[in-house]
């Protein structure tokens, strides 16, 4: 039987608490950039079974600058496990990569590791050196399982960095003696591993050579009694676990050790080491036992970790897919392809959520694909630091690939006992975000109803305040830049406006109210009686969405687009409107109902008059001009105009000799003398708008790009034959490459990268 403090400690919390955990990979539409450009990206979050998580409704991705600055962060909404997003870069941009980082709030109950990394590159500064100018030389060993043991057989592995990157070296073990015990040199990516026997009361030194430089360091003291822990794992269907011991420890072993395996926080299997009979024991494991994935494998003494190793198992029995993609049809201006899912073993169709990246790659230019979606579901979660090319090791075509994969595992190390334990027994104590809420406070209480209303007028939700002026308005699909307005209902039609109202993540701006939309309410709470009842009625028309999902756009910048959509709008009243600069109407100005000549007061217009018969504005020295929806305020409109910037929609400006000239647009209401009851509100915290992809214009005459960009299709989804069709523009650029990523409810991980003539 096992010990019993490993079994109260250990083993009885992991059996009954294995808490859901969840995985994200991000599909971005390339992986060089230029400084100006836009990252597309699809974000896929898994279960521990790779299929899609339906408990998670927003995903943060970070923006990131290769200093560790937060540049931006969007707040990606998930359905079924998916959601799209994009980054605008900018040329402000400083150092040679930006980062992206993805998590969920119950992600973090899971330590850093389980956090989602991607680098990207930004062609602009491709040839920037960063860093500190002195070299900085990093080796590192790794004894496996943890530590040395004097007596026995034991196997390092080692880890050479330079300035963080990975290098090229070879070296040598010397012993008190000087004398060469075993050689090594690097294996792969700057890593590499020897066995070599660790005599009783020796040390031992390490001698590398890294180009020029050599560098001397003592390895780690070994330990007189104990185990040293071994892995091998080059059969096809068992793995070899080999515990070694020396004679000190036959001697004074009293027991108390026990074997855990595991993965994450899912118990494989276990036993409990009672009694030696030679200073080797061998434990043969079926691979079937195991997950998919890096599993692990710790001893125990008592309730105390003293060795571990981490070890990949590719079970043959996992899902997998074969992907066809082909030219069915050319058209003028597109050719439309079609891509096949199939299972690998069964060769029947399988449904899957895909993403698809078109690239034009140079002749001379080898693409190396950096991110992997295998990766970020079988590796990367389960191990700490940085994976330098994680696509490598899942890509069949590198023989050695399994190989190199275990000498990565092998270079992870040792980790503290406090950290095992948390990986085995985490405290579960963020929980799942289901949309967003709203919380505030009105005052004071005209009805015990309080519902949220769209721009349209349409009621989202019904709550009941119960007597509180405090209100939560909870699971809402809302976005930022939404309207929104809070009213009483009495009567179950009849709105009554709060006479005061705090809410804690939005801003106020000037609405129109139909009331005709309240004489037949539609009332619908987004409670739901388990997550997957959300994403169902995420996909149901009878769900009031606040605003558009997408918003089509063709340029870079959003405030461009902006001001595109308003000097289109605002052009048949002024016809030169393009020549004005639109100002930034702040919310404490509509807020505080200021009028228009305190909004213009900031600008330094003052309202004068002569004699009090004559009216006009001046901007400093000279006189200034106030326009409004099209129409001149002369001296009369001057002196009797009455507009709040809750009225008002937006204002423009333009100096014509010195002469200053604003153009004010109000809203509809205000055009037709309808008083505003109700306070709209935008709102601040919400998920992020994805916007419609396009194609970006390259500049030809530029220094030739290495990688062009033809296409993003972030929405296939392949029916019940496995089929999906896409269009890509058929335009002359050579070589032509699919990055296809995705993934079934089955399990299915899809990763493939296709090269078409």
């Amino acid at each position: 039987m096992a010990q019993s403090t490993f079994e109260t400690n250990i083993l009885t919390p992991l059996k009954n608490q294995q808490p859901y955990f969840e995985k994200i990979f991000i599909h971005t539409n390339k992986e060089i950039y230029s400084k100006t450009d836009v990252v597309w990206f699809k974000v896929y979050v898994a279960t521990k079974t790779n299929m899609p998580a339906l408990t998670t409704t927003l995903v943060y991705v970070d923006l990131f600058d290769s200093d560790g600055n937060l540049i931006e962060t969007n707040n990606v909404l998930i359905n079924k496990g998916v959601g799209i997003g994009q980054f605008f870069l900018s040329e402000d941009l400083l150092g040679k990569n930006v980062y992206l980082q993805a998590y969920t709030n119950y992600m973090k109950n899971f330590g850093e590791e389980n956090v989602y990394h991607h680098r990207l590159d930004l062609l602009d500064n491709a040839n920037r050196r960063e860093g500190l100018s002195n070299t900085l030389y990093d080796i590192q060993f790794f004894p496996e399982g943890g530590n040395f043991l004097e007596g026995v057989e034991n196997t390092m592995g080692i880890k050479a960095l330079v300035d963080g990157e990975h290098t090229g070296f070879e070296g040598y073990v010397v012993n008190s003696k000087r004398e060469k015990i075993v050689s090594f040199s690097e294996e792969h990516l700057g890593m590499a591993k020897c066995s070599f026997g660790y005599a009783e009361g020796e040390h031992y030194e390490a001698v590398v050579q890294i180009s020029d430089t050599i560098i001397r360091k003592p390895l780690p003291k070994a330990k007189r009694t104990g185990f040293a822990l071994s892995i091998s794992n080059r059969t096809q269907d068992s793995v070899m676990i080999q515990l070694q011991t020396n004679e000190n420890t036959i001697r004074s072993f009293e027991g108390n050790y026990s074997l855990l395996l595991y993965q994450k926080n899912q118990l494989i299997d276990y036993l409990s080491i009672d009694s030696i009979k030679s200073n080797k024991i061998e434990i043969i494991a079926e691979k079937k036992l195991f997950h998919n994935g890096v599993n692990s494998v710790t001893i125990f003494k008592g309730d105390t970790p003293v060795l571990g190793r981490k070890f990949f198992i590719e079970r043959p029995d996992s899902p997998r897919s074969n992907i066809g993609l082909q030219p069915i049809k050319r058209e003028q201006d597109s050719i439309l392809y079609q891509l096949t899912t199939l299972d690998r073993v069964t060769k029947h169709p399988i449904r899957t959520n895909l993403s698809v990246s078109v690239l034009s790659v140079n002749d001379d230019y080898t693409y190396v694909n950096r991110a992997s979606m295998v990766g970020a579901y079988l590796l990367l979660p389960y191990i700490r630091g940085h994976v330098d090319k994680p696509f490598y090791y899942f890509n069949e075509s590198n023989k050695k690939r399994l190989e190199h994969l275990d000498l990565l595992l092998l270079t992870q190390g040792w980790v503290q006992h406090q950290q095992i334990i948390q990986e085995l027994h985490p405290k579960v104590t963020n929980n799942f975000e289901l949309g967003f809420h709203l919380k505030g406070k009105v005052g004071p209480i005209a009805s015990d109803s309080l519902v949220l209303l769209s721009n349209k007028d349409e009621i989202i939700d019904k709550i009941s305040l119960q007597g509180k002026k405090e209100f939560d308005f909870k699971k809402l699909l809302i976005y930022k830049g939404d309207s929104i307005k809070i009213a009483f209902l009495e009567n179950g039609s009849e709105a009554i406006k709060p006479q005061t109202l705090v809410v804690d993540t939005i801003t106020r701006i000037s609405l129109p109210l139909r009331w005709d939309a309240l004489r037949k309410p539609h009332v619908h709470a987004l409670e739901s009686k388990d997550f997957s009842d959300f994403f169902d009625e995420l996909d149901n028309d009878n769900i009031t969405r606040l605003d558009e999902v997408e918003v089509s756009t063709k340029q870079l910048s959003k405030r461009r687009l902006e001001r595109k959509r308003l000097i289109k709008k605002y052009k048949p009243l002024v016809s030169n409107i393009g020549l004005y600069y639109n100002m930034d109407i702040s919310d404490t100005y509509r807020s505080k109902n200021d009028n228009i000549f305190q909004f213009l007061n900031r600008d330094g217009v003052v309202l004068n008059t002569w004699n009090g018969e004559e009216w006009y504005l001046t901007a400093g020295s000279k006189e200034a001009q106030l326009v409004v929806d099209g129409k001149r305020a002369g001296s009369d409109d001057l002196r009797h105009l009455n507009l709040r910037m809750t009225d008002v929609e937006n204002v423009f400006v333009t100096s014509v000799r010195g002469h200053r000239s604003y153009q004010v647009f109000t809203t509809d209401n205000y055009k037709k003398g309808i008083e505003e009851l109700f306070q709209g509100h935008v709102v601040k915290k919400g998920y992020d708008k994805s916007i419609k992809y396009y194609t970006p214009l390259y500049e030809f005459n530029r220094q030739p790009l290495p990688i062009k960009e033809i296409d993003w299709k972030p929405k296939l989804v392949s029916g019940e034959k496995g089929r999906v069709t896409f269009k890509i523009s058929n335009i002359s650029l050579p070589n032509p490459m699919f990055l296809i990523r995705g993934f079934s409810l089955e399990g299915h991980i899809i990763e493939e990268t296709i090269s078409m003539d």
